[in-house]
């Protein structure tokens, strides 16, 4: 009977101390992904190989990596995409600006229609400069979302 006694004891202890052993790991577990939730997304969850959460946390490091890799995908779009709205603005800007100063000089110039035919084809000329380039932003836009899906 105390033998009996000993061994319930004993098994007692061991389950006491595995639990207490996974309440530790789950608490590790917590802090590195407070601190992955914080920005850091190159920390790292480590357990035994054998442990009952080893399977969690390896998936926990896949989706990690995964959310790391779009992340910096992610970032080099939107410099890509800042570094085109720059790009556009200015070549939008050009073309802009010199329909705005022909149309200023044609009207000064009402009563001379060599110059007012000069200015007219320029403001024409920049007028399809600026079509053609939103057909291109068209095109552009359309080939990147069919390369999407």
């Amino acid at each position: 009977m105390i033998y009996l006694l000993i061994v319930l004891c004993v098994i007692i202890i061991l389950l006491l101390h595995h639990n207490l052993s996974n309440k530790k790991k789950i608490q590790e577990i917590v802090k590195v992904l407070d601190d992955i939730y914080s920005g850091n997304l190159d920390r790292r969850l480590v357990t035994d190989e054998n442990s009952e959460i080893s399977s969690l946390v390896y998936k926990i490091n896949e989706i990690v990596i995964k959310d790391k890799h779009k992340l910096s995908e992610f970032n080099k779009a939107e410099k890509a995409y800042k570094k085109l709205v720059t790009s556009l603005s200015h070549d939008i800007r050009t073309p802009m600006n010199a329909i705005i100063g022909f149309t200023t000089l044609a009207k000064a110039h009402l009563n001379d229609t060599e110059k007012l035919q000069d200015f007219l084809d320029k403001i024409e000329h920049s007028g399809q400069d600026l079509v053609q380039l939103l057909d291109d932003m068209l095109e552009l836009s359309r080939l990147e979302t069919s390369r999407e899906h």
